[in-house]
């Protein structure tokens, strides 16, 4: 009876344990959910607007200013653009301005490939097993981004 009772205390302990951990997981999951972020994003590009919408608006109202229809704004440094991506597939120039960027693992880990032949590497959150962050990757249009597993990245324009 005293083994029973001491199993089953076990068994409970390991139960509001991973009920602990998994109301933690969700609250950090929530919280990155919750995260602003710059420009542009996977939330933008999942209701229809993408960067390479907003860059054919930008070279409309060039083309105003050029024929005098608006007055020029002042000179400003290009912004850069700060994408969020998680699993899926990605066509650059359609969900991601062609570029030079900087990606930095968020969380998770998974396969980042960059196609055909640009990057194919291994990213996480462990160090020890995998890179957290690839320099001077540059996208063309029609290239693709495939990401696999848990991986969230960042990808900063350069």
């Amino acid at each position: 009876m005293k083994k029973l009772l001491i199993l089953l205390s076990k068994i409970i302990v390991i139960f509001v344990f991973a009920i602990f951990a998994v109301t933690i997981a969700n609250n950090l999951i929530e919280n990155y959910k919750n995260t602003p972020t710059q420009d542009y994003s996977v939330k933008q590009v999942a209701t229809g607007q993408t960067p390479v919408e907003r860059s054919a608006e930008a070279l409309v109202d060039a083309n105003k200013i050029a024929a005098g229809k608006t007055a020029p704004a002042p000179a400003l440094a290009p912004k850069p653009v700060s994408i969020d991506l998680s699993a899926g597939v990605y066509v650059v120039g359609q969900d991601v301005p062609p570029g030079k960027y900087d990606i930095n693992v968020i969380l998770g880990h998974g396969n980042f490939y960059g196609n055909p032949g640009i990057i194919n590497e291994m990213m996480g959150t462990n160090q020890d097993y995998y890179i957290q962050t690839y320099k001077n990757a540059t996208f063309k249009k029609e290239n693709t981004i495939e990401i696999s597993g848990t991986l969230v990245v960042n990808l900063t324009s350069k």
